[in-house]
């Protein structure tokens, strides 16, 4: 007995899979009931796992020529393991790609570059762009079949055997490649410390497929702004980090991929020819195709993605819609413009700027063209005007992102946790409004309305006077004084912003009334001042209401700088 093989029980598809590997299994595993002579060969008793493993040299040693009997086996045998979830039996696994023709192996420990896996598997946002992926580096869906469950083929993914997505994550310290102010630099400037970007797989792969078609490369713009800029939004936010090699600080985008793709000739547009993606070659890309000017106004990330190539949305709107004859129409138009307001270029500057600040270029095109002689000098304050209001605006965003950090910085170290609220709409132009924190410590919360002054008085609408008189001394009014044409100086803004707590106190009898009506909707009209409310002023008319807080409010004693917030706070 002890001379013979042994079948303790091995599972029938390891035997089809052996003969599909012409391995006469089934003549030498032999019932454990029958007897043989004692010259029969054989070296005993055989376990499943053996068999597995002698499968696997065998499948192995099958890969040189694979034939359909081989891409049957490894299915199965791939099937087998991942159901029995002996997950390191697929170290150096063989199997086949979707072109049908590839062969790769699976990772070992020593070697973890997993490919992508079967198509199917992907996320549904992912799968229309499998064309821009070289098939021979993804697994054939035939193991999808063999295996269609998304969580196995999740856990697969987190093994590191295979890959269901396509953006990956890793570490890197060169800053060159990732900051704009180095891009050309002759030094090369290393990060103190590792940081994390994001890449995706198989990336120049990819970029030698793109660059050879029009089709593709139309794809891949998709795959640009429609996935890899939402999935890894964070790529495009600039981070800040030192620089061991000079010492100074640089700006970077934590995106491996956007240098070659900013500098790549991954455009063709016919012929031998490859582009960059400047404004016109892109437009001429996406011409004719699918893609839709209204992206620019629906899609933040994409903005901001041109801006990290180095594009303005204004200059992809003028390629996009114009062609040579309309552009050298408006040109002439400009000079026009031009003669129109005196031979001063100051206002067309000022347009120019405008058109290329907003992203409505095609509008401001418009307006322009369909002008009168006697409406250009109008058009044109007007558009210059508008330019100033956004300018504002974008200065209050940057100013509010300071001061949540300011705020922040100074409670951290005591437990307060410090989060901006946000109300849904962008900072209004005509408020003055920077931003809303909310600042929490234990039980305890505090809402803090933050406000710039370019005047000497600051605006609070019904709905914030109202959320002051609700929470009393948990609302604190912040004033941000900014004078009125003059540099921000961050350092000096912090230094004289004030903080009043609980200014519901400045409000008298008629401001808490007016709320009440307001609050219920009912008509109010605004007459006579309030002389109950030293300091702060009723404006307003029937169904809007406002109050305007004096400079004297924020310069009294009852007003507190930030150093003296946490004891305020107690």
């Amino acid at each position: 007995m002890s001379q013979l093989y042994q079948d303790p029980g091995i599972d029938n598809v390891l035997k089809k899979i052996a003969q599909l590997l012409e391995w006469r299994i089934r003549l030498e595993l032999r019932d454990l009931r029958l007897h043989s002579l004692d010259q029969e060969d054989g070296p005993g008793y055989m376990e499943s796992d053996e068999v597995v493993n002698k499968l696997l040299v065998n499948l192995s040693n099958r890969a040189e020529n694979p034939d359909a009997a081989f891409k049957e086996a490894s299915v199965s045998l791939f099937a087998w393991i991942v159901g029995q979830k002996k997950y390191s039996d697929l170290s150096n696994f063989p199997v086949f790609a979707v072109d049908g023709k590839s062969i790769f192996e699976l990772p070992s420990a020593h070697n973890r570059t997993p490919r992508l896996a079967p198509v199917c598997s992907w996320h549904e946002n992912l799968q229309p762009f499998v064309d821009l992926f070289p098939p021979e580096f993804i697994l054939d869906d035939a193991f999808f079949q063999k295996v269609p469950d998304q969580e196995v083929w999740k856990h697969l993914n987190n093994l590191g055997i295979v890959r269901t997505d396509v953006i990956i994550f890793r570490e890197a310290t060169n800053l060159n490649t990732l900051s704009l102010e180095l891009q050309g630099s002759n030094e090369a400037h290393e990060a103190t410390t590792p940081f994390s970007v994001t890449d995706f797989v198989e990336r120049e792969a990819i970029m030698e497929r793109v660059r050879n078609s029009i089709d593709r490369g139309r794809l891949f713009w998709q795959f640009l702004t429609e996935y890899l800029i939402k999935v890894g939004h964070q790529s495009l936010e600039i981070q800040t980090i030192d620089c061991k090699s000079c010492g100074n600080p640089h700006n970077y985008y934590p995106a491996a991929w956007l240098e070659r793709v900013r500098n790549y000739q991954w455009i063709r547009l016919g012929g031998d020819p490859r582009f960059t993606p400047d404004a016109k070659a892109l437009a001429n890309l996406l011409r004719g195709s699918d893609w839709k000017l209204s992206s620019l106004d629906e899609n933040h990330a994409l903005v901001e993605f041109l801006k990290a190539i180095r594009l303005t949305p204004s200059e992809l709107r003028l390629e996009f819609i114009m062609n040579d004859k309309e552009r050298e129409t408006v040109i002439q138009k400009v000079a026009e413009v031009h003669q129109a307001v005196g031979g001063n270029w100051e206002p067309i500057e000022a347009l120019a700027k405008r058109m290329e600040n907003d992203g409505k270029a095609s509008e401001n095109i418009v307006r322009i063209l369909e002008a009168s002689d006697d409406e250009l000098d109008q058009v044109v304050e007007e558009l210059a005007e508008r330019q100033a209001q956004e300018q504002r605006v974008n200065q209050n965003r940057a100013l509010g992102q300071k001061v949540e950090k300011w705020v922040g910085d100074n409670l951290k170290d005591e437990g307060f946790k410090v989060a901006p609220v946000h109300t849904g709409a962008d900072f209004m132009i005509e408020y003055d409004d920077l931003l809303t924190l909310d600042v929490t410590h234990g039980n305890r919360e505090w809402w803090i309305e933050v406000k710039s002054a370019r005047t000497e008085r600051v605006k609070m609408s019904s709905k914030q006077t109202q959320n002051a008189l609700d929470k009393k001394e948990n609302f604190l009014l912040c004033v941000v004084p900014i004078p009125e044409d003059t540099d921000l100086n961050f350092e000096t803004v912090r230094k004289n912003m004030r903080f009043i707590k609980n200014i519901s106190k400045k409000f008298g009898n008629r401001v808490t009334e007016l709320c009440e009506y307001i609050g219920g909707q009912e008509a109010v009209l605004i007459n006579d001042p309030d002389d109950t409310s030293p300091g702060v002023e009723l404006e307003g008319e029937i169904g809007k209401a406002e109050i305007r807080v004096q400079k004297s409010v924020w310069e009294s004693d009852e007003a507190f700088p930030l150093e003296d917030l946490k004891a305020k706070l107690r």
